[in-house]
């Protein structure tokens, strides 16, 4: 596995498909599969999945880039709006 000096790094290295360790709100660690990183006006945002939960469930969390760390969204409707550009992004492709 990499080394990386900033854990954010390790979020914009398009080569890294290693779980990106997140801790709950309950102290607990999990690791989850980086789906992809979407850019809005509003900032950065990172779209994980869990591989032992139901397909189609994603986490979105905020990138913040000076503080190295990510925010869970629990805001139903800035996650949708993530999510909606992440499939504007892939129709594109």
């Amino acid at each position: 596995m990499k080394k990386y000096d900033r854990y954010i790094d390790q979020l914009f290295d398009e080569d890294n498909f290693d779980p990106i360790e997140v801790t709950g709100e309950d102290g607990k660690t999990y690791k989850l599969n980086q789906l992809a990183v979407v850019e809005t006006e509003h900032g950065a945002y990172a779209v994980l999945v869990d591989e032992n939960v139901e397909e189609g469930e994603a986490y979105v969390f905020f990138i913040d880039e000076e503080q190295d760390c990510l925010t869970y969204v629990d805001n139903e409707l800035v996650a949708n709006e993530v999510l909606a550009e992440l499939d504007a992004d892939y129709d594109e492709e």
